[in-house]
């Protein structure tokens, strides 16, 4: 008699195997592509400058860019602030920074947090000691985090890649009599 595992708990591992391959790399290009996205999904403008710019209720990323990679850079302090256009207060800029995110030679750091109170046209003003920063930006937007979805899915994938080696692992053997092996 000779072992054979079953063919079908071979396709079946392989294909868990693939999926969790596939699974895996997909996690991680959706997670290089959304590394900075958002932050300009309602505008930006030259620093020091300003700019009129449509804003939904909720809260808002002011994010700093600057033509510079890899480097150790100090952030300039800015003075931001943001006024309704059909008057009344603006809301608060938080000031709280960011981690610096560096995309294709450009540095982002989210310089600013604020929570509009209902949507409409809103001013925003920037300036402050800019002169120092090659191509000094600020955007307006908010900030995707891609983190959360990218362990999510990284995970599903490599849950995905362990079951499938443990099924082909554990795959159960039939036996076939030696005279229809030879013959195979």
């Amino acid at each position: 008699m000779s072992r054979r595992p079953a063919s079908a708990h071979i396709g079946f591992g392989s294909i868990l195997i693939l999926l969790g391959i596939c699974t895996i790399i997909g996690g991680l290009i959706n997670w290089g592509m959304t590394t900075n996205s958002g932050e300009s999904r309602y505008g930006g403008m030259d620093l020091p400058g300003q700019t009129t710019v449509n804003l939904p209720a909720g809260p808002i990323d002011l994010t700093f860019t600057m033509d510079l990679s890899n480097q150790t850079v100090a952030i300039p302090v800015m003075r931001m602030t943001i006024t309704p256009i059909d008057g009344g207060p603006g809301p608060v800029v938080d000031g709280a920074m960011g981690a610096a995110l560096s995309d294709n030679g450009v540095t982002h750091i989210r310089v600013g947090r604020a929570v509009i109170p209902h949507a409409g046209e809103y001013r925003i003003a920037a300036d402050g000691g800019l002169s120092a920063s090659p191509n000094p930006r600020l955007l307006i937007g908010l900030r995707h985090d891609p983190y959360p979805t990218m362990f999510t899915v990284v995970g599903i994938g490599l849950a995905l890649l362990i079951i499938g080696i443990v099924v082909l692992v554990r795959a159960p053997v039939r036996r076939v009599p030696l005279s229809d092996a030879r013959e195979q």
